[in-house]
């Protein structure tokens, strides 16, 4: 459509061109000058004054006398002030005029519930529920959420105005001589014409590709203005990390200083500090801990970042390659286990404006040649790294190795294919949430390859016996941060044991296993009953299932054993997705979990949990069953995190399927005492015991050790393992 050019005055139409190019720069500067940054501070500071106060009237007044103070809070009490909250409002006048309670009382029932509200103001972080909405915390998200889905129109705006705006304000000044046909006759011709081409430069700015830009981010942004409250608590529920990243941002409430470093030295911290990050190339805001992550990793150049499970180190390792590419760096290589190699490749886009290249597959050695050329981020598997190789004239500038526990066996060939790679590398970073499954040795051997140093000296047993010391030296190369210390906003945890008795056969069979030496079958012995009413734990597996429909959640359920997987299945055939095991690719994979985001509540979603409690992101669910316990409690740990991690919205139940007087009571027990070792050797970034605890024990052992135990319980003769 071609531009209407006005060569006389005609009045109605030059008011709707001046009126729609008014209206067009009010909108855009409305959205530029956005209010809701101010406007959020302001709610956030109004949804904390509710959520403390909800929390001091759940303080009873008793609670005055945990100081000693000898206060009679039962006059108090019979008063009609039965918590802090009451207490609170009241003015020091008010309390004396209560019968019993003196001046100095008084005064001191006041600072000790003066007290109360200041600790909670300190460590109370903000949980947007939405379970329990409030009207706080719906001006609160509905605020974050149009900040969020503004922030192109909010960029494309300022663009054309920093180009356009005073242009079209000297424009607009001239044009308006044409709306007044009176002034009109008395303009000069020069005049006149300067005014007609205003008017036309108006016009032909409304049918440009700027105006046209500005015109769809204006309608855009008044149109998220307008979303319903259901849909933002909808997207809220699916993109949380993203609307908690803003709130810190904005108002800059962030986890304990300390715990967001990771408790490392002083000095140490300053030096990560001092690097001011370049997030130029970044689409994602970073929360604190994040950010100081990222910035340790490009400071200390080799490092093993052992951050628990769901914090999201993907975010902290794009965060450190786009700061170097920024800086001039062009090559960046991620080694991960193929089951997130998709999940990789789709958060670099997501968060980064980095070109990521999947080498994997057939067609890898052309897309290893095209990431030679062009550079950008290589994401390719242990398995696949094996057999590909990188251009010793490329320089690499990053080299991340995710679940690097991976390749803790130096003897492995993925092992000694990342350890050639390594040697190579300008920079490396390590990630694992579990450094430390069974040992120090295996955290060690990954030290060894970041810092050969550092490794040697942690395996003196001087310096395992002292926590203190033992904290210095691996400071420059190990960096931790737990759940519970840097994200406040995750809901309830709440683990459950589900304890059952065998079935009828069950039983018997699994006496003869124990007899035979049939480890793996006693293991999974409980889910070999015919049918339902013969096996427990799959009727109580039916159960979990059921509530959690009934209360609108998402299941997923985890198992070692694939025969176990396929009675789930055919148990599930109409409530359940196809499930993830290690025969599934990993396009296929994630394919799987896109549906189940969009499958109804009830839907349960089925992993061999080698599989799929690896590296996935399914915060879309909220109850765990784990049908079985694990030798290694990594295996539960990650698992669990599949659901509970950043992002998550919903109190996460965790169900443990158990049967009595079995191998599952041993096992539990082995799990306990392993997590005990891992949480004293690496949880903390610390070693708390010494190196005398850290005994390995095989698996083989811990078998021969459980059928004895079962053989002797059971009343049955030894007999050889298989």
């Amino acid at each position: 459509m071609g531009v209407i050019i006005v060569k006389k005055p005609d009045k109605q139409f030059s008011v709707q061109t001046i009126g729609a190019v008014e209206d067009l720069i009010f909108g855009a500067k409305s959205l530029v000058q956005n209010k809701y940054r101010e406007t959020v501070n302001t709610d956030y500071a109004l949804f904390m004054g509710a959520e403390i106060e909800t929390a001091l009237m759940a303080i009873p007044i008793e609670r005055i006398n945990e100081a000693g103070l000898g206060i009679r809070t039962a006059v108090i009490c019979e008063a009609g002030v039965e918590n802090m909250a009451q207490l609170l409002k009241m003015s020091k006048k008010e309390l004396i005029k209560i019968q019993g309670v003196g001046e100095r009382s008084a005064f001191q029932a006041m600072a000790v519930a003066q007290n109360f509200e200041d600790s909670l103001r300190k460590t109370l972080f903000p949980r947007l529920n939405p379970d329990a909405p409030t009207a706080f915390s719906d001006r609160l998200v509905k605020n974050l959420y149009c900040l969020l889905q503004s922030k192109e129109d909010y960029e494309s705006c300022k663009t054309i105005l920093d180009e356009f705006e005073n242009q079209l304000y000297q424009e607009l000044e001239l044009a308006r001589r044409v709306q007044n046909s009176f002034r009109w006759l008395f303009t000069g011709t020069e005049k006149k014409e300067a005014a007609l081409q205003s008017l036309n430069n108006l016009i032909r700015f409304l049918d440009s590709d700027a105006g046209c830009d500005l015109d769809q981010a204006v309608k855009h942004y008044r149109l998220i203005q307008g979303t319903p409250l259901s849909e933002v608590w909808l997207d809220f529920t699916s993109n949380a990390a993203a609307y908690y990243a803003l709130l810190e941002a904005i108002t800059g409430v962030k986890a304990d200083r300390q715990k967001r470093q990771g408790d490392l030295p002083l000095e140490l911290v300053e030096r990560v500090e001092a690097l001011s990050l370049n997030t130029a190339l970044m689409k994602s805001s970073l929360r604190g801990y994040q950010e100081f992550g990222a910035k340790y990793a490009i400071v200390q150049k080799n490092t093993l970042l052992g951050d628990e499970m769901g914090l999201g180190k993907t975010l902290e390792a794009i965060a450190a390659m786009a700061h170097l590419q920024a800086a001039g760096k062009t090559h960046f290589v991620v080694i991960c286990p193929a089951s997130v190699l998709i999940n990789w490749y789709r958060e670099i886009i997501q968060h980064s404006q980095l070109i990521p290249s999947s080498i994997h597959g057939s067609d890898r050695e052309i897309r290893l040649t095209e990431w030679a050329e062009k550079g950008g981020v290589a994401v390719t598997t242990y398995e696949t790294l094996k057999v590909i190789a990188i251009p010793a004239e490329i320089s690499v500038d990053l080299l991340v190795a995710d679940e690097a526990h991976y390749v803790k066996n130096p003897e492995a060939k993925r092992s000694q294919a990342l350890y050639q790679l390594v040697k190579r590398a300008e920079a490396v970073l390590f990630m694992t949430g579990t450094p430390l499954e069974n040992n120090l040795q295996e955290m060690s051997s990954l030290i060894l390859r970041l810092n050969p140093e550092i490794a040697e000296k942690i395996s003196q047993k001087e310096v395992l016996t002292n926590e203190y010391q033992f904290r210095l030296m691996i400071a420059p190369v190990y960096l931790r941060r737990n759940r519970d210390d840097v994200l406040n906003e995750l809901p309830e945890l709440i683990q459950k044991e589900q304890w059952v008795d065998f079935g009828s056969q069950e039983q018997k069979d699994y006496r003869l296993a124990v007899l035979d030496g049939q480890f793996m079958l006693m293991r999974r012995m409980a889910w070999t009953g015919s049918g339902v009413n013969e096996c427990p734990k799959l009727k109580r597996l039916l159960e979990i299932c059921a509530e959690a429909k009934e209360n609108g959640r998402k299941i997923l359920i985890f198992s070692f054993f694939r025969d176990v997987i396929d009675t789930l299945s055919q148990a599930l055939i109409d409530r359940s997705l196809e499930p993830i095991t290690g025969s599934v690719t990993p396009a296929r994979r994630q394919a799987i979990i896109d549906d189940f985001g969009t499958a109804p509540p009830g839907t349960a979603l089925i992993c061999q949990i080698q599989a799929g409690g690896v590296g996935l992101n399914i915060q879309m669910a909220s109850v765990v069953i784990i049908c079985e316990p694990q030798i290694k409690p990594a295996l539960e740990t990650q698992a669990i995190s599949r659901a509970y991690r950043m992002g998550q919205t919903h109190t996460v139940f965790v169900y443990r399927l158990l049967t009595d007087n079995s191998v599952d009571e041993q096992m539990m027990t082995i799990l306990q005492n392993k997590q005990q070792l891992f949480d004293s050797y690496a949880r903390d970034s610390v070693i708390a015991e010494s190196s005398f605890q850290a005994v390995d024990v095989s698996e083989k052992s811990l078998i021969d050790r459980i059928l004895a135990e079962e053989r002797r319980r059971l009343s049955l003769p030894d007999q050889q393992t298989s």
